[in-house]
Formats: structure tokens, C-alpha cells, sequence
């Protein structure tokens, strides 16, 4: 009832701001307004403040606009609608705004930054972080937004490429499509229990949160081709995503059709890996207007990768290849100016043969079997497909506006290991001791594994408008999750001898499980003045799941092997989650602000044996606090940008790997804490002439012992280095007629890592150096063409992403993830 009271309450005080035109025409407001009549234009502003603009509906007829995406006051917005229009506008004393023909004797009116013998301007950017569309300098937290645009041009194609241009993000990979990300040093390495950073395409959910659907590693890895962003958001963002966005979050924005253009690009690409050819690409994307107020928006891409990693155990070379293929459909219609209806639907399938690592000698760090090899008995696979869907609704009430967001996603993994070298010889005895003799050579063990996730969202939310001194948002979010998983051992003989009956089918384990969350949310801000705004947030959630468990096979009971071994468990918590953001515009260039916020992620379920009822029946959530202040600044009529924050994060209850009588489950332990400081740089000293920089300094280790997982008090966290950063230089001039020329390069540092925690038994540290790596690009265009060409770990860098070391204790080498060897390739691009 109180949280019901606290939102009637918010709605309440915003209807009683009193409406004060002149000052609205001054504040900064972030309109996003499509190409169309200028009378839809003029009543879209209106809609979203308390302005009065008074005009014709005869002078504006058939006029139409541009459109235009932005941060702008009333009148800098009126003044990009109407350039290039017959028609001009005033303000008059009492604040009204008056529309009127333009005199030809008077000096027109055009947007700053026109003058073509000043330096660019560097454009401002549009987010949606906070679930409302504001200028980036005026969220109060660190976040980067990353253009599909400049991510096509700089040849980005995936997370691990598009990584570098985000301060602190770190994507850690051993198969393409699957990965963990990692925002501010919130891990506890590749073995961690689920996501700690969200993943968003558009508004809807895609990290999966229970266990059972090994969210840790399922990410979007979505072609930027025809993406309109990304934003990266750092910091837990629990009032406004919930759970597992504790360390962050990382949100797709996808282009919406445009009613008003035909449009359409084709793009291609080649490129050789390594000093081989053999990897391409190809985009499609048209947008076709189906009346004045509908459109459809099309897109497709395939991709081959060419390997690198050769086997020595099944002879094949260049085992790691890959395809990928994909397309996106999105129907918007806009039946009036307070109504939008936006379908879409995106579909993704990846098919992967081995994998990108390395065997290591765990003492030496040393290849194994020599450079960009490995040896398996076996060849291994891993086949992903996912599929998002997402209905929503915008309807402007006039106080309001009422979002409807409904989503549901399909997440589908098969993979195939080899597990030969861990279990072929215990295999190889059992089957000659039942009577059928099998020699340890011949022996193979595959290991298929199997996710099926089911996801369903809802969620409804009002948003005030904006413009106005008091800004609010409140919802309501439910979410039903259903997983299967599956996990397996069967053995065979390679020289086609019989396998014993109960051997062959060593193990099956069956776990289906469900995962529900309810939660309600509010945030509003206020200006206490011109210059300094106060934002506060929270969230309550309550969340439930239940897991069975259904494990048979020899490697389960040897001696009934044939007995099924039942599990269930359940378990439910309340967990709240809070944000308070003061922001204050010190001046024109300059905003300052502090951040403290929570966030969490959800606890769940342990299978309890009955051989071993001390492990706990469950888990809970782990819950941290960000303390962080920033400054976002910009110098020099736009041209320098510089953003900077220091953080501090206090990390309890962490979510941790325990082992007993075998038997592997999660427990809560232990403390952590993340400290450091984020820079990002962008500066156009001369027209064409793009700098920047970006880095991070984190301080993410343990501040308590973690006794089940090897960790001591002072250990740095897994997979996170204490300093990376990135250089960038892109610079573009005209050469001849409409062609210009570009080129650009990125230098990219990633500081030493730790594999895991220093005492760990099963996953024993190794420690990961420091690589750097360097790209660089170039490229023609003109309106429609664009030709590049692209170079990319021009230095031959052989850097290690990450380190699997839990075959170490068995004799067996460590395997190392390696970063992609050079390559070198073509694009062509064509605009319709």
C-alpha cells in the first residue's frame, strides 16, 4: 500500500507544477522528432511542454520538416524545424511563441554551427538510459553511447571489437555468441554462477537469470549493421532494470522504420585470418513507408569466420570456424501524434566448430603444442540460436505517457565437448571390467549440453513528460523464465569395438527449473533550481524459483546405474534496490554530479542430495553499493568533450562455488570491493580530425577470505586488469567531386589478469600479461558508396583473453582463450 501511496504521490505533485512558458523555452529538452508535417512536428513539442506556440493551420499546411534528434530549447528546436520553410517564429513578452511567414528583408534564422570555416562541432548524443529519451551529459552516471554508424565505419562487427571504444567493459570469450562481460570488476571469473552486467535490445530483457540457463554466458552478440547504438551503461542500474544489472548494463537500440523514405543499403565484406582468406559477410536493410503514418523495416546479415586454432588430435586445421546468420523485422505505425505502435522481431543462429584456445603449459605459460594449437580426440561444436520479440506502446495521455512493453524470447544452445583426456581412461577400465575390454586409445567421451530458455516480460510504466521541473517515471514489471538444461556422458570406442551398455551411456542429468519476479518502481527528479537537479529511485522485487533435478547413469550410482536420482528445491526472497543522483550544471561546459546506488542479483535454489543434507537448500541474492562522482564536460564551442568519474563499489554476500562429498552447489561468502577512476576523451581539433581516448583504472579484489573458491583476503578479482585504455584517430577530407577519404586507427592496451583466486585447488591461478593491440582502417565514399579497407591486430599480438585451468589438477594442460591473429580485409557498402 505505501509503495501505491508514494507513486499517487509523485503523479500528484506533477500535476500541480504550474506551467511557466518562458522558462520552459529556455531549459534544455531532448526531442526526437521523425521526418514529417511540420503540424505533427509543432504538436509533438507541445505535447512535451509547457510551451504556447501559436500559429496557422493554413500557413503550415503542407509544410514539412526534417526531423531532428537532439538536445534543444524550444526555440533552437523551432529554429532546425523551420529552416529551409517559408516560415519563421517570435517570441513575444509573454512568452508566447508565434509562427509567422518569414520577411525576406529580416536575417533567416539557422541552427549554430553552420559555418563550414569553423571546426565541427561533435554531435550531441541521445540515450534512453533512464527509460526516457535526455541528452547523455545530463544523465547523472557514467555511461557511453556508441553510434552503429561510427562502429560500421571503425569495422566493429561484434562485442569483442566494439569493446574497446567502452571504458571498463571487458567481454571474455571461448566461442563465438557466448561470452561474460564484466563492467567495473564485478566477477568472480569465468566460473561465476550467472550475469552480473544486463543486456538489453531495445526494451526487453535477453540475460537470462536463472542458473540453470547459464546467463553468465548468453549475450546478444548482435552485427552493429543497421543498429542505431549502443549504450554501455556502468554501475549498477537496479532501480530501473532490476536484477543482474548490479555491475551495469549493455542496451542495443535498433533503428525504428521512418514512414516518411524509401531507404535501403547493401553492404560486403572479405577477409583472411592469419594469412588465409576464407571470412565474409554480407547486410541487407530496406525501410519501406506503408502509408503516412506506417512503415516496415527489414534487415539480414550472414557471416563465415575463417579459424585459426589448429588440432593436432583429430588432424584439423583451422578448427575454429564459425557462422552466423540473422535478420530483424520491425513494423511501426503512428495512427495520431500521441499514439505509437512498434512490433519487432529478431532472430539469430550461431554455428561454431571448436573453439579459439590455445593449450598451455600451466608452469610456463608456453604453448603446449606450439603456436595456436590444441589436441582433442574429438571434434568439438556448439550451435546457438535466439529469438526476441517485443510488442510496445506508446499512448500520450496529456499528463502522461503510457508505455507498454511486452517481450518474449527464446534462447537455444547445443554444444559438444570432449572430455576424452578427463575420463576416457576411467571409462576405457569400467568397460573391460564389465567384460567388454576397451583400451584407453580408443576410448571417447563427448559431453552434449543443452539449453532451451523461455522468457516472457511485461512491463507497463507512466512517464511524465518532459521539459517541466519535476520529472517522474513509475511501473509495474513481471517476468517468467523456464529452462531446460541438460548435461551428458557417452562413450564410444574409435576403432569400433563394443562399448559396455551401462558405460556408453556413462551419464544423463536432466534439470528443469522456473524463475518469476514481480516489481514495482519509481523515480522521479526535481530542479532546485536552474542549474541543479535531484533524482531518487527504488525498486522492490520479490522473486521465486523451483528446480528438479533427474541424474542417472554409471557416473552417477555405479552400482545402480540405472537408478534415478531425484532433486527438487525452491526458494524465494524481497529485495530491494535504491538510487539518489544530485546533478548540478556548474555552467555551460561543465556537469558535476554523485551517484549511490544498489543492486543485486538473484539468489536461488541448491539440489540437496540426501547423502549430504549440510549443503544449504539455497542461496541468496549478493547485493553491492556504488559510491561514484563524475564530471561530463564540454570545452571549446563543443569540440572537447571529457568525461571523468571515480567509483567505489562495496560487493557482500557474493555468490561463490562450494564443493562437498562431491557434490557441487553455490553458497553466499565473502566481501569485495571495487575502486577506480573512468576517462573518455573525444576532441576535433580541425575539421575532419576525430581524437580519443578512453581508460580505466580498477582497483576490484577481496576484502574477506573466500575459503570455497581458493580466495584470500587482498586476492585481485578474475579476469580483470588493473588498467586498459584505447587510443583512437580518425581523420576525413573531400578528394574529388562527392568522394571523401578517411582513415583511422585504434591502439588498444589491456593490463595483467589473474585466471582465478590465488589459493584455488580446482582452478589454479595463472597469471594472464598484458597485450595491446592495433587497427587500423580506410576508406572512400561518397552519397551512395563506401569502399574500406581494414587491418586489424596489425602487430600479430597473441593475447589471452582467459584461462581455463580446472584440467591443471588432472595433469592436463591449461587451455587459454586467445584474441583473433591478424586479419585484413575489404568492405563495400551501397546506399539506395
Amino acid at each position: 500500500m505505501a509503495r501505491g501511496h508514494i507513486a499517487l504521490a509523485l503523479m500528484a505533485l506533477s500535476l500541480a507544477q504550474a506551467p511557466l512558458a518562458q522558462a520552459q523555452s529556455s531549459r534544455p529538452l531532448v526531442l526526437n522528432l521523425p521526418a514529417e508535417s511540420l503540424a505533427a512536428a509543432l504538436r509533438g513539442i507541445q505535447a512535451r511542454t509547457d510551451s504556447r506556440i501559436i500559429y496557422s493551420p493554413d500557413q503550415v499546411k503542407g509544410v514539412r520538416t526534417n526531423g531532428l534528434s537532439g538536445a534543444f530549447t524550444v526555440t533552437e528546436a523551432l529554429a532546425v524545424l523551420l529552416k529551409n520553410t517559408p516560415l519563421t517564429f517570435r517570441v513575444g513578452g509573454d512568452g508566447a511563441i508565434v509562427i509567422s511567414p518569414k520577411d525576406q528583408s529580416a536575417a533567416p534564422v539557422s541552427a549554430a554551427g553552420d559555418d563550414p570555416k569553423q571546426p565541427a562541432q561533435l554531435a550531441e548524443v541521445v540515450v534512453t538510459a533512464q527509460k526516457r529519451e535526455q541528452a547523455a551529459r545530463d544523465v547523472a552516471g557514467s555511461l557511453t553511447a556508441l553510434s552503429g554508424g561510427d562502429l560500421e565505419g571503425r569495422g566493429a562487427r561484434s562485442i569483442a571489437e566494439f569493446a574497446a571504444y567502452a571504458p571498463g567493459l571487458s567481454f571474455v570469450t571461448s566461442t563465438p555468441g557466448l561470452g561474460q562481460l564484466t563492467l567495473r570488476g564485478i566477477t568472480t571469473g569465468v566460473q561465476q554462477s550467472s550475469a552480473t552486467v544486463a543486456t538489453y535490445v531495445d526494451d526487453t530483457p535477453f540475460t537470462p537469470a536463472a542458473r540453470t540457463a547459464s546467463g553468465t554466458t548468453v549475450v546478444p552478440d548482435i552485427d552493429p549493421f543497421d543498429i542505431q547504438r549502443i549504450e554501455v551503461l556502468r554501475g549498477p542500474q537496479g532501480t530501473l532494470y532490476g536484477a543482474a544489472s548490479m555491475g551495469g548494463l549493455l542496451k542495443y537500440v535498433t533503428v525504428a522504420p521512418n514512414p516518411s523514405a524509401f531507404g535501403a543499403r547493401l553492404s560486403a565484406d572479405t577477409s583472411a585470418v592469419d594469412g588465409r582468406f576464407g571470412s565474409y559477410g554480407v547486410r541487407a536493410m530496406v525501410n519501406l513507408p506503408l502509408s503516412e503514418d506506417a512503415a516496415l523495416r527489414l534487415s539480414a546479415n550472414t557471416r563465415q569466420d575463417q579459424g585459426f586454432i589448429n588440432d593436432l588430435g583429430d588432424g584439423v586445421r583451422r578448427e575454429n570456424s564459425s557462422n552466423q546468420s540473422g535478420g530483424r523485422v520491425s513494423l511501426l505505425w503512428r495512427p495520431s501524434d500521441r499514439l505509437s505502435v512498434r512490433l519487432s522481431s529478431l532472430y539469430q543462429t550461431n554455428h561454431v566448430d571448436g573453439t579459439p584456445i590455445e593449450d598451455l603449459v600451466f608452469a610456463t605459460r608456453r604453448p603446449a603444442y606450439g603456436e595456436l594449437t590444441q589436441k582433442r580426440a574429438l571434434r568439438e561444436s556448439t550451435n546457438e540460436n535466439y529469438d526476441v520479440n517485443n510488442l510496445t506502446v506508446d499512448w500520450q495521455v496529456g499528463w502522461a505517457s503510457l508505455v507498454s512493453s511486452t517481450s518474449y524470447a527464446e534462447i537455444n544452445i547445443r554444444s559438444y565437448s570432449d572430455e576424452t583426456a578427463l575420463l576416457g581412461a576411467t571409462a576405457a577400465y569400467y568397460s573391460s571390467v564389465m567384460g567388454y575390454p576397451l583400451s584407453s586409445a580408443a576410448a571417447r567421451v563427448v559431453a552434449p549440453t543443452s539449453i532451451a530458455d523461455r522468457k516472457f516480460t511485461q512491463e507497463l510504466r507512466l512517464v511524465s513528460p518532459d521539459g517541466r521541473r519535476f520529472k517522474w517515471l513509475t511501473g509495474l514489471y513481471f517476468t517468467r523464465e523456464t529452462t531446460d538444461s541438460s548435461q551428458a556422458y557417452h562413450v564410444y570406442s574409435a576403432t569400433g569395438s563394443t562399448v559396455a551398455p551401462l558405460v556408453a551411456q556413462a551419464y544423463s542429468l536432466k534439470v528443469p527449473s522456473a524463475f518469476k519476479e514481480y516489481a514495482a518502481f519509481v523515480n522521479a527528479s526535481y530542479d532546485l533550481t536552474e542549474s541543479f537537479n535531484l533524482a531518487l529511485g527504488a525498486r522492490f522485487s520479490h522473486n521465486r524459483q523451483t528446480a528438479q533435478q533427474a541424474a542417472t547413469g554409471f557416473f552417477n550410482n555405479p552400482s545402480a546405474p540405472t537408478a534415478v536420482t531425484r532433486l527438487a528445491s525452491a526458494s524465494s526472497e524481497d529485495v530491494g534496490t535504491y538510487y539518489f543522483g544530485p546533478r548540478w550544471r556548474v555552467n555551460e561546459a561543465v556537469n558535476a554530479y554523485a551517484v549511490v546506488s544498489s543492486g543485486y542479483r538473484p539468489g536461488g535454489p541448491n539440489g540437496v542430495p540426501p547423502a549430504a543434507p549440510t549443503i544449504p537448500s539455497s542461496y541468496g541474492s549478493d547485493h553491492l553499493w556504488n559510491y561514484e562522482a563524475g564530471l561530463k564536460t564540454q570545452w571549446l564551442d563543443r569540440r572537447l568533450l571529457l568525461d571523468a568519474s571515480v567509483f567505489y563499489v562495496d560487493w557482500t554476500h557474493i555468490q561463490l562455488s562450494a564443493t562437498t562429498s562431491g557434490f557441487s552447489y553455490l553458497v553466499n561468502g565473502g566481501k569485495a570491493s571495487s575502486r577506480g577512476v573512468e576517462l573518455d576523451l573525444t576532441y576535433r581539433p580541425i575539421r575532419g580530425l576525430t581524437l580519443g581516448a578512453n581508460g580505466v583504472y580498477t582497483r576490484a579484489r577481496l576484502d574477506e577470505a573466500a575459503a570455497s573458491v581458493g580466495g584470500r583476503a587482498g586476492d585481485q578479482l578474475p579476469t580483470v586488469p588493473r588498467a586498459s585504455f584505447a587510443l583512437l584517430a580518425d581523420y576525413g577530407m573531400p578528394v574529388f567531386g562527392r568522394w571523401t577519404a578517411s582513415m583511422g586507427a585504434t591502439f588498444r592496451y589491456v593490463g595483467q589478469r589473474n585466471s582465478s583466486f590465488s589459493a584455488s585447488v580446482k582452478q589454479p591461478n595463472l597469471v594472464m600479461p598484458a597485450y595491446d593491440t592495433l587497427d587500423l582502417r580506410a576508406s572512400l565514399a561518397d552519397r551512395d558508396w563506401t569502399l574500406g579497407l581494414y587491418a586489424d591486430n596489425v602487430l600479430g599480438e597473441r593475447g589471452l583473453l582467459s584461462v581455463d585451468t580446472s584440467l591443471v589438477p588432472s595433469g592436463l594442460a591449461a587451455r587459454g582463450t586467445v584474441i583473433t591473429p591478424r586479419t585484413v580485409g575489404a568492405r563495400v557498402t551501397r546506399g539506395f
